[in-house]
């Protein structure tokens, strides 16, 4: 009852589809002719990621109307011309504090908590001397003319990555954060230009540059170059409507081979027992007191056996319990408690650290309500440590 595995089936599947189908660059007029499966190149990537990912997550646009709906209105005599520009962009409904789509409102239904964080994992070095050359080496490095990076087997994945290889990245580098939720769709876009020209168009504009990593380089280069090994981008929902924390994550790998490959994955987490609804609620926590005192019952039984045993026998103790209680079931027994009690451990700090998650998602919403006013590093600072605290959560629910 608890697992809700329909609830959260729906909500990662909506995130996930839409992602796959409507990430989309290529564009002629109102059809992007290709998705995250054709992204087979850096320019690909980035194309993706201007085009497709970013307006599609982060929707520039107000309250959406459909295409050509100026030219479906008809024309009538002496009446101003139908003009969709001057149709109200955000829209205010009954029981509503704030008119929608409001900032960071994700498939109307989801709030992206913060913005989105890239981070990448590179190879450790490039050399000359990790190339495999057919013959002299001295003949073949001016040829080839670049060293090449450490043997990445097994972590090359020739074959597809599965869901798993998506949850773990080892030592995370060149971390950016793209903060929608205090940053201008605008600058947003200024920014992933940045981190693909590696500066170049700030420097001939005279500005800072916003991707941090390639202005703190000695020259500046693009931020996705030969070193990487794959690209993770991650942003976190919250659904309030069913009470789920999600953690979307979107993975690339780069293989030595020239392949990208490509995986989406959705985790997600209750906010709580308490946010699920009373019928769940009753049948979650009736079960569950059934077997808890069952398993207090046995822990009683048990012991009482045991101190009889220890009374009626004239051996010491231990061996009293050794040789007299000690069976086939009295194990089984204890092992089942031993089993209840690490379950209700985990269940426990599982339940902390929920509530740890939800104590750091209330900062962004005094920060909104004008309560409690962050500065961008501040903010930044705030939304790393949510998705780090978030990101442990999901840790301990797999357990």
């Amino acid at each position: 009852a608890y697992i809700g595995q329909d609830t959260i089936k729906l909500v990662e599947g909506s995130i996930s589809s839409d992602i796959y189908e409507n990430a989309n660059f290529a564009w002629a007029y109102n059809f992007g002719h290709k998705g995250i499966d054709d992204v087979n190149s850096y320019a690909d990537f980035w194309s993706w990621t201007r085009l497709g990912f970013l307006p599609l997550v982060i929707s520039p646009a107000g309250w959406p109307y459909s295409e050509s709906l100026d030219s479906a209105v008809p024309q009538v005599a002496g009446a101003p011309a139908y003009d969709v520009a001057k149709l109200p962009s955000h829209r205010a409904f009954p029981d509503h504090h704030r008119p929608v789509p409001m900032v960071n409102d994700y498939l109307r239904f989801n709030r992206i908590i913060g913005g989105i964080r890239y981070r990448q994992q590179v190879s450790s070095s490039v050399d000359f001397e990790h190339c495999n050359y057919p013959g002299q080496a001295s003949i073949f490095k001016d040829y080839i003319g670049k060293g090449c990076t450490e043997s990445t087997v097994p972590d090359d994945e020739e074959l597809d990555p599965d869901l798993y290889s998506t949850e773990l990245i080892s030592q995370p580098e060149r971390e950016e954060w793209l903060l929608s939720e205090i940053t201008p769709y605008a600058s947003l876009v200024q920014q992933v230009i940045d981190m693909e020209d590696g500066c170049v168009s700030a420097q001939a504009q005279n500005r800072s540059c916003l991707c941090h990593w390639c202005a703190a380089q000695s020259p500046t280069h693009p931020w996705l170059n030969e070193m990487t090994t794959r690209i993770e981008i991650t942003f976190s929902t919250y659904n309030p409507q069913y009470g789920l924390h999600c953690l979307a994550t979107v993975n690339f790998w780069f293989n030595r081979a020239g392949h990208i490959h490509k995986r989406i994955n959705i985790r997600s987490s209750w906010a709580g027992i308490e946010v699920r609804d009373s019928g769940t609620l009753f049948v979650f926590l009736s079960a569950g007191f059934v077997w808890l005192f069952a398993n207090i019952y046995i822990f009683r039984t048990e012991g009482l056996e045991i101190i009889g045993v220890i009374r009626s026998s004239r051996k010491r103790w231990y061996l009293s319990i050794t040789e007299d209680y000690i069976g086939f079931w009295n194990c089984v027994d204890w092992i089942s408690v031993a089993i209840a009690l690490a379950n209700c451990g985990m269940f426990s700090r599982l339940m902390t650290q929920t509530y740890d998650v939800n104590k750091l998602l209330s900062a962004f919403a005094l920060h909104t309500a004008g309560e409690q006013v962050l500065t961008a590093s501040e903010f930044q600072e705030a939304t790393h440590g949510y998705y780090t605290q978030l990101t442990e959560l999901f840790s301990r629910e797999r357990i």
